[in-house]
């Protein structure tokens, strides 16, 4: 009769050992995740600590540099920081991806050239109110007021163009601001090489001086 309970405990401990086994292997065969969930700090965080980056000897984005940053590079940047649903890749020149307001930012579109970064465009989140004030607490003042016109209209939109940084920013004039408010909104920024904004093409506008917040489009 001992013998018989003896037999039946050893068996029931096997069977408590196999299931233990296979319930421990279970679990370290699933990995967890964490979600990353962007907080409102985030959405109201200003752009200086993702354009001016420890990394980068020039403006750039979260470390993505223009003419030094390749394809795979910014591509893999963009993943680890927006999440791989976030990210597009369009074609081999051009990646796009939705922020969902991390650092403050909507959007953004990077273009290469022979597998390089050549540009960088940002759209920021409405709800960050990225104004020219807080540009100029970052990048301090421009170069260049570049106005665009035509008979009709002295004023159908401003950029600003940071010769040395190599950035140009295009101010929301939905509010009908004539020339530049420091409450102004930012609608886009363009980061460029130096080289283009140096000798900057103003097309069918005028470029004037930078001479502080007043009204250019006279």
């Amino acid at each position: 009769m001992l013998k018989k309970q003896g037999a039946i405990l050893f068996s029931v401990v096997l069977v408590f050992w196999f299931l233990a086994g296979c319930r421990t292997s279970t679990i370290a065969e699933t990995p967890t995740f964490t979600p990353f969930v962007p907080t409102e700090d985030l959405v109201s965080n200003p752009f200086a600590d993702a354009i001016l980056d420890t990394n980068c000897t020039t403006p750039c984005w979260i470390g993505i540099q223009v003419g030094t940053t390749s394809f795979e590079e910014a591509k893999n940047i963009l993943f680890l920081r927006y999440g791989t649903k976030n990210v597009s890749v369009v074609d081999n020149n051009h990646i796009s991806w939705k922020a969902t307001s991390i650092d403050g930012l909507s959007e953004g579109n990077i273009f290469l050239s022979d597998n390089i970064v050549s540009e960088i465009l940002l759209y920021p989140d409405k709800r960050a109110n990225f104004s020219t004030k807080n540009l100029f607490e970052i990048l301090g003042e421009p170069t260049w007021a570049q106005v665009f016109q035509d008979p009709n209209n002295s004023c159908l939109g401003i950029d600003l163009i940071y010769s040395k940084a190599g950035v140009a920013v295009t101010l929301n004039a939905a509010d009908n601001s004539k020339g530049v408010q420091s409450s102004q909104s930012i609608f886009f920024l363009r980061i460029l090489d130096t080289e283009l904004t140096e000798k900057w093409n103003a097309n069918d506008s005028i470029l004037i001086k930078w001479e502080g917040y007043k009204d250019y489009c006279q």
